[in-house]
């Protein structure tokens, strides 16, 4: 036997007495700081750190079998070892409603963990403390000091409480801020789903199994018939929920863990969308609370200019990912798909570009159109660039979590510009494809045309264009002076055959149109 396990006579020796009273411990209470409250989210059991040490032993005869009984575990009177579905083990003392997930099968733990429940059963009995009728208490030993770490959990009313007054911040609770005490109930209400999931030796009361079915239920046809659902889950996802939960079999402690996962979900989607208040999230676009307006610099104005104002666009649908702080994974996996599928595309026209503009930058041009070639050659290299830098960083986020998201949305969005800048980014590749086309049609035009000679003769041109134009007008003028006359009840009536008869006709029914457009009162 292994000197780090105690034996088992040792273990015995521990548990010969059932009464608490008999372990010498100073009446400490939670005044003196001993007695620390914590939310069931702040269980390390997923940060816990372990390692274990494969080696060779002898397998006794029948070992695990009918043919050789296991060796009893000793521990406590009243208590039982329970497993988790993950794999990790707890124990639960169905008589004293108490709930640890610390190996109290090892005696130094034990006696720890004894002195404790004696100390808060005598701190509820001084203060006269009537608890609900259906509770659990969650113990665990500090692993810092000597101190003890509890909750209580209601089961009537699926909420945790503690024995004293809770300042979040000062107890340093991982318990988010809210707008009332109704607010509060659904913070709570999730960390009582996550101590069930945590421990599922309880089965969930069939009523709230059925109103499970129905929320997820609804939610599909949310998500069905809308595009801005605030429900937390996809139309599809809905339905494969709905396959596991939507099933007659016994809550047992397997069903108890998914019920529970899927319940703490629900209870932070209404905390997140206000479920109940009176001014309830029921759409996504809807803006719940007053952040400052994000500042555009002259700066970022002019690179966005620059780049075609498409990032003005790819920065709102950034603000709709995340407004008020609420991340859908499933509408940023859409969103990284597209940005994906853009980028890529980027890369291909970039490869393209550079080869004509290689191929035709080669042969022997004027100084004008080599500039302009070798431009755009440089310009569809730096969006393959840009493009390939992308597509490194972001491999693989069409399939990030919804924690992985919000993390990553709160890192790029800047204090005061918001979304603007890393917008330019994502935008780089398509403007740099862009303007490398723009440059590629000048060079070939140029390359034809004797561009410097236009340049020198561009007054003259434009004056004769002008001479043309004024010409046309007064033509049209004189024309209408000598037709016959006729009785004008709209502009549109006039019978002219002159060139600007449907730009008339076009620009009269525009100015008719925009003040109705936009509520504009027309002069008399």
């Amino acid at each position: 036997m292994s000197n780090d396990v105690p034996s088992s006579e040792a273990s015995q020796a521990v548990f010969q007495s059932n009464s608490l009273s008999d372990l010498e411990c100073p009446p400490t209470y939670s005044t003196d700081g001993l007695l620390v409250p914590m939310a069931p989210a702040q269980n390390r059991r997923y940060a816990r750190i372990a390692f274990a040490t494969p080696a060779y032993i002898k397998i006794p005869r029948g070992l695990h079998s009918a043919l050789l009984s296991p060796e009893p575990q000793y521990l406590g009177v009243g208590w039982v070892a329970h497993f988790n579905p993950e794999g990790t083990q707890y124990y639960v003392n169905a008589t004293k409603r108490l709930v640890t997930d610390d190996p109290i099968d090892h005696p130094d733990i034990w006696a720890k963990i004894s002195a404790w429940i004696l100390r808060l059963d005598t701190l509820i009995e001084t203060d006269g403390m009537t608890l609900p009728d259906d509770y659990e208490i969650f113990l665990t030993v500090a692993t810092d000091d000597d101190g003890c770490k509890y909750y209580f959990v209601d089961h009537t009313t699926q909420t945790v409480f503690w024995i004293e007054e809770i300042d979040p911040e000062r107890h340093e609770l991982e318990l988010p801020p809210v707008c009332s005490v109704a607010h509060l109930r659904f913070a709570l209400q999730e960390q009582y789903w996550v101590h069930n999931e945590y421990f599922p030796h309880r089965q969930v009361p069939q009523r709230l199994r059925t109103e499970l079915v129905d929320i997820f239920r609804q939610g599909r046809a949310d998500q069905l018939t809308s595009e801005n659902s605030t429900f937390p889950y996809s139309a599809q996802q809905c339905k494969h929920y709905l396959q596991v939960i939507d099933v007659d079999t016994e809550c047992n402690e397997y069903m108890t863990w998914t019920l529970a996962r899927l319940w703490g979900t629900i209870s932070r989607h209404k905390f997140s969308t206000f479920f109940g208040e009176d001014y309830a999230k029921i759409s996504r676009e809807q803006k719940r609370y007053d952040r400052p307006a994000k500042q555009r610099t002259l700066a970022v104005k002019l690179c966005s200019a620059l780049l075609f104002n498409m990032p003005r666009e790819r920065s709102a649908q950034m603000d709709l990912l995340s407004l008020d702080d609420l991340t859908y994974v499933m509408h940023w996996r859409d969103f990284a798909i597209d940005l994906l599928h853009g980028w890529r595309e980027s890369s291909y026209l970039a490869v393209g570009l550079a080869l004509i503009g290689t191929v035709s930058t080669v042969q022997r041009t004027n100084p004008i159109s080599a500039a302009m070639g070798s431009i755009s050659i440089v310009l569809s290299l730096s969006g393959l660039a840009t493009s390939a830098v992308l597509l490194q960083w972001y491999a693989g986020a069409d399939k990030f979590t919804a924690g992985t998201v919000a993390n990553h949305l709160a890192r790029v969005q800047l204090p005061r510009l918001g979304y603007e800048p890393i917008a330019q980014a994502y935008c780089l590749p398509r403007a740099l494809v862009a303007w490398s086309m723009m440059f590629l049609a000048a060079h070939i035009l140029s390359a034809v045309v004797d561009i410097y000679g236009l340049i020198i003769r561009s007054p003259a041109i434009l004056l004769a264009l002008l001479v043309a134009g004024g010409l046309l007008h007064v033509n049209s003028i004189l024309r209408s002076a000598f037709d016959s006359p006729v009785v004008l009840d709209h502009p549109s009536d006039v019978r002219m055959l002159d060139a600007f008869k449907g730009v008339r006709s076009f620009l009269w029914h525009l100015k008719q149109a925009l003040p109705k457009a936009f509520h504009i009162p027309q002069s008399a």
